[in-house]
């Protein structure tokens, strides 16, 4: 009996939840667009004559591209599409980088003859 007053209790304290979820109203309805079937759905699945049609279609086409020159021709276009610089500043480049590292080399080398010197001067 006590057991059966302790679940009355809470019950009374809990709300209660209905098991079935509440209908919407109707203007919620209104403002809900209709669900409508999508394209694929309402689309009827290929024939496979159809199928076969795609297919050879798609092999010629890869054919016409592969009978272009392929790998090399391909290089080719994307080569020409390079913005590439005038050949005297091309050389002027190259000669800029390379006395850039013999500058820094140069550098390093005196740097490491030094600590070099300080070191069997320690030692």
């Amino acid at each position: 009996m006590a057991e059966k007053e302790g679940k009355q209790l809470q019950q009374e304290g809990q709300p209660q939840v209905p098991d079935t979820p509440p209908t919407p109203s109707a203007a919620t309805q209104e403002r809900l667009p209709a669900a409508q079937p999508s394209s694929q759905q309402t689309e009827q699945p290929a024939s496979i004559e159809e199928i076969q049609q795609r297919a050879a279609q798609m092999r010629q086409d890869k054919a016409a591209a592969s009978a272009k020159g392929g790998l090399v021709e391909g290089v080719r276009e994307e080569v020409m599409l390079i913005k590439w610089p005038a050949p005297l500043k091309a050389v002027l480049n190259t000669f800029l980088v390379i006395g850039i590292v013999a500058g820094t080399s140069a550098v390093l080398l005196g740097i490491n003859s030094v600590l070099t010197e300080i070191s069997n001067a320690i030692y």
